[in-house]
Parts: C-alpha cells; sequence; structure tokens
C-alpha cells in the first residue's frame, strides 16, 4: 500500500471517529438546548422517524382509495377514511405511524430553555425563548400521530393529541389543520354541537389556511349531512368541489352532490354533476353508476330516450360489465315505467334479478320494484313473493330497511291468508264434485305436474349448456346477443314466454295453472325459503 494511501484512510478513521463520538454526545441529549442538539434532534427526527411514519400513514391512505368497496346504491360516505371498513384496512398502517411518531416525541422532543443572556435580548429571541418545543418536528408527530388515531377510530387519543397541539403550540403554523381534524372527531364521536363549534370558530378566522379551505367545506358538508340536512349540506360541498386539491376526493364529492341532488329532487342537476365525474376520469366502478344514473335520471322526450336506451344497449354487450348487467337491466326497466311500457318494465326488472352476480341491494332493489308494482295493482299474493324474495337479499344498511322489512311482512302474510282462502275455495268446489271427475281433476294435475318436472329437467340442462359456452351464457361471444337478450322470446312452460325472474322456466307469482303445485309456485318457495334461512341461515 503507498504512503498516500494510508495517510488518506488515517484521515477517513479520524474523521469517522470525530462524528462518531460527537453524534454519540448529542444523541442522548435532549435536556440540553444548545444549537448544535437541536440541529442534531431535527436532522434524525425528520429524516429518519418522521419520514417512516408519514410513508406509513401514506400507505394506509392509499389503501383505502384503492381498496375501499363502495355501495353506490346508497350515499357514498364522503370520507371513506371515516368509515368502520375504512378504519379496519388502515388499522396496520395506522399503528406504525403512532408508534414512530411516539418515539420521534420520546426521543427527540426538546423542552428545555436554551441558555441566551437576560440582558439585551431582542423580541426574536423573546419569541424563541417562549416556545414550548425546539424540534420543529414533534408538533408535527403530534399532528400526524392525532391524525393516525382518528383514522383508526381511536378518537379520544386522538381528540386528546389534536388539543395538546392547540394549547402547547399555538403559534407553530399547525393549529388551523388541528382544530379540523378536531372537528371532524368530535363528528366521529357524535359530538354534534362541539363540531360545529369549532367549524364556526375557523370560519370566522380571518387568517385561516387559504389551502385547507375546501377541506374546511368539505368537513362542513359532511357535518350537515350527519343531521340529515341535505340543503345545508349542498352549497358547502359545491364550494368543496370547486377547489379540492385531491382529484380522488374532489370526484367523490361531484358522486355525492350528484346523489344529494336526486334525493331532494331535482334530477336535472343530478344529472349534470353525474356528467362531470364522468369526465374526471374516475374509476371504473364509480363511471359506470354515473352512466347509469343519468341514464334513469333522464326526463323523457324520445329522441332522449332513444339516446339513452342505445347507450345501456352498448353497455350490456361490454363484456367487462358482465357484473353490471343487473343495474342495466334496472336502469332499462326505470324508463321503461317512466314511459308507461309496464309489461316491458317487468321483464326487465325480471332479468336484473336474473343477471345479478354480486350486488346484493341491486337485486333487492330489483325485488322491491316488482313487489311495489304488483301492490299498487292490487295482486297482493305476487306482491306478498316479492317482498319476500327482497327482504332475503336487502341488507340492513339500505335506507328505511325497517320499514320496508315491516311492510313486506304485513304484505306477505295478507298473501298467505288469500292464498289459504284460496285452496279452501278450490278444494270446497273439488269437495263438491263427482267422485269419477275428481279422480280424472287429480289425475290430470299429476300428469301436468311430471310434464313440468320434465320439462324443468329439460330447460336446466340447456342453461348447463349455455352456461358452459359464451363466457357462462350471460353473453353470447362478443358481440353476440345474450341469452338475456333472448330471454324473452324463449318458450317456457306451457309455450308461456321464458320468465329470467324465474331462470328455469317457472310460471311468475300471478298464480296461473301451474302455481298450485310447491315447487313450481314461487310464492311458495320463497316463503319456504325465508323458513330455511330463519332456521339454518344462508348456506
Amino acid at each position: 500500500m503507498e504512503l498516500t494511501d494510508i495517510r488518506t484512510l488515517k484521515k477517513i478513521f479520524r474523521f469517522t471517529l470525530t462524528a462518531l463520538l460527537f453524534f454519540g454526545a448529542v444523541s442522548c441529549s435532549t435536556k440540553k438546548n444548545t444549537l448544535v442538539t437541536r440541529g442534531y434532534h431535527n436532522l434524525t427526527s425528520h429524516y429518519n422517524i418522521y419520514f417512516n411514519a408519514w410513508d406509513s400513514y401514506l400507505v394506509g391512505i392509499k389503501k383505502v382509495q384503492t381498496s375501499f368497496k363502495d355501495d353506490y346504491n346508497t350515499l357514498l360516505p364522503l370520507f371513506p377514511s371515516s368509515t368502520r371498513e375504512g378504519a379496519r384496512m388502515v388499522l396496520s398502517d395506522m399503528d406504525k405511524t403512532v408508534k414512530k411518531c411516539s418515539k420521534v416525541i420520546g426521543t427527540h422532543s426538546i423542552t428545555a430553555k436554551p441558555k441566551i443572556k437576560r440582558t439585551n435580548r431582542t423580541d426574536k429571541q423573546k419569541e424563541f425563548y417562549r416556545q414550548n418545543e425546539f424540534v420543529k418536528w414533534v408538533d408535527d408527530a403530534f399532528l400526524l400521530m392525532g391524525k393516525a388515531y382518528y383514522l383508526k377510530h381511536d378518537f379520544m387519543p386522538a381528540t386528546e393529541n389534536f388539543e395538546y397541539i392547540l394549547r402547547q403550540f399555538p403559534d407553530g403554523g399547525l393549529t388551523d389543520e388541528a382544530s379540523l381534524w378536531l372537528a371532524r372527531t368530535h363528528l366521529g364521536l357524535k359530538r354534534y354541537p362541539e363540531s360545529q363549534q369549532v367549524l364556526n370558530r375557523l370560519q370566522g378566522t380571518p387568517g385561516f389556511s387559504k389551502k385547507l379551505i375546501p377541506e374546511l367545506n368539505a368537513v362542513y358538508g359532511d357535518w350537515y349531512l350527519s343531521q340529515g340536512d341535505i340543503p345545508s349540506a349542498i352549497p358547502y360541498l359545491e364550494k368543496a368541489a370547486a377547489d379540492y386539491p385531491e382529484k380522488v376526493q374532489r370526484t367523490r364529492i361531484c358522486y355525492v352532490l350528484a346523489q344529494l341532488y336526486e334525493k331532494s329532487g331535482n334530477a336535472e342537476i343530478a344529472s349534470v354533476w353525474f356528467e362531470k365525474v364522468n369526465e374526471m376520469n374516475p374509476p371504473y366502478d364509480m363511471a359506470f353508476n354515473a352512466r347509469i344514473n343519468r341514464a334513469r335520471l333522464y326526463q323523457g322526450g324520445e329522441q332522449a330516450a332513444a339516446a339513452i336506451r342505445k347507450e345501456l344497449m352498448k353497455m350490456l354487450r361490454d363484456e367487462k360489465n358482465i357484473d353490471y348487467l343487473d343495474q342495466v337491466y334496472f336502469a332499462l326497466a326505470e324508463i321503461d315505467m317512466k314511459e308507461g311500457n309496464v309489461e316491458p318494465a317487468i321483464l326487465n326488472y325480471k332479468k336484473s334479478v336474473w343477471s345479478n352476480t354480486t350486488n346484493a341491494t341491486q337485486k333487492a332493489m330489483s325485488y322491491l320494484a316488482l313487489a311495489k308494482h304488483y301492490y299498487d295493482s292490487n295482486e297482493f299474493i305476487p306482491a306478498g313473493a316479492y317482498y319476500d324474495s327482497c327482504g332475503q337479499s336487502l341488507p340492513d344498511t339500505y335506507p328505511d330497511y325497517k320499514a320496508v322489512i315491516s311492510f313486506g311482512e304485513d304484505v306477505t302474510l295478507l298473501a298467505e291468508n288469500l292464498r289459504i282462502a284460496i285452496r279452501e275455495d278450490s278444494l270446497q268446489e273439488i269437495a263438491k264434485m263427482p267422485e269419477d271427475e275428481r279422480e280424472k281433476l287429480i289425475a290430470s294435475r299429476m300428469a301436468e305436474a311430471q310434464r313440468i318436472e320434465e320439462e324443468l329437467k329439460s330447460k336446466q340442462e340447456e342453461e348447463k349448456l349455455n352456461m358452459q359456452s359464451g363466457r357462462g351464457g350471460m353473453m353470447g361471444g362478443m358481440g353476440g346477443q345474450s341469452n338475456l337478450q333472448r330471454a324473452g322470446t324463449r318458450p317456457g312452460s306451457a309455450g308461456q314466454e321464458f320468465d329470467p325472474g324465474n331462470p328455469v322456466g317457472m310460471t311468475d307469482p300471478t298464480m296461473g295453472a301451474t302455481s298450485s303445485w310447491y315447487f313450481y309456485n314461487p310464492a311458495a318457495a320463497s316463503f319456504g325459503m325465508s323458513e330455511f334461512i330463519k332456521l339454518w341461515g344462508r348456506r
């Protein structure tokens, strides 16, 4: 080894040793407040621990944005990360964030006052001396830890963190953001007066951070939604939608606004907001539902109806929509109803039921639409059957769930009593028959039942073959006609139309000739299914 190399190694060794001694001396010196200790703890807290805490926080937020499953049949949550499902998704990431932030505070906080001459101190020196914390990343750690607690629905420590920031760091530049999150935390705890008080204070603060104004408006809108006050929520959400910096959240606010206008009975403005959502290039499921809702909300006119039907039929042919066909058929049924085309509407509602794959709420809504139609038509037996089917699919989170279930139970009971009365009348009529006629009738009914059973097996085999070809028979190849599109013209039992609401060819619950046989009577079968679920649960 040459002499110059040895000298270089010695220099590196001296420098490394000096650095190790220096950092070793200051690393545990949070009780001393000097320029060196402050510099060291600011550097290591930021680029080591706080950086990792922030990274874990962002991972959790991204996880909710990409994996949260919205129920588009209900009002979307304004902040998915504030929901229970969102809290479950980010729990591990937020635990890491809390742990890292606690380490920043525990190992790098300097609260000891620096040594400054007591005489001739400048105003800047006095202000510096009055600080409660001399490592600038500590208050950030408190704020981030509070957010993490909030997102995992640990609201009490979240409240404590935000309030601590307001007390200890009033001039640290984080009070606006801490106050905003404090308002959200009160809202999570259902402390509505306390939340409103904080929001009102922020709204009246002259120097409130401009970059937080869109979020303030969004939280204010969320507060009004929690009170069920849609008219008051809308103006705040419109302001938030105009300026919200994050595109994902801005798109969601626009979608919620469309839903709120629809709930308010203003279909025209709702349609405009759904169109804005599509223009923002949202995820596919949101874009699809925005298109479906625009179609469903159209306000009449032959040209508009024709254009909408054309778009919906195009959506039926798109293989990406294999799990969304039920919604497309439901939208077509709604259009039919608006135009007074009752029979096509009923058929499309039934197609919606048949094409359902995973969306239990949509299935329930299709059943509910059929139930309401038959009830309004004073056809209580099929109405009861469809209400019963609706109750089996309807999630308990559905708006007016209890009212729908309660009314459905009443209609189902009425239908059952009507069936009993009809059966008793039929039995009495049969009892009055001469014995030879009675025997002929029984033989005829048994033959009919056997014929239907054989036809049922044939239909099942046909459907099985269809399911094995052309993407399960749902789409007849690329651009081909689907089985659903042919469903209305395929022959069913006894030469009747094939009924997609009863996909293997069973008769409709309008009590036709064959419906008295238990297994081909959807009303009776539906009742049996509900009793099975009560006893054994869903299998």
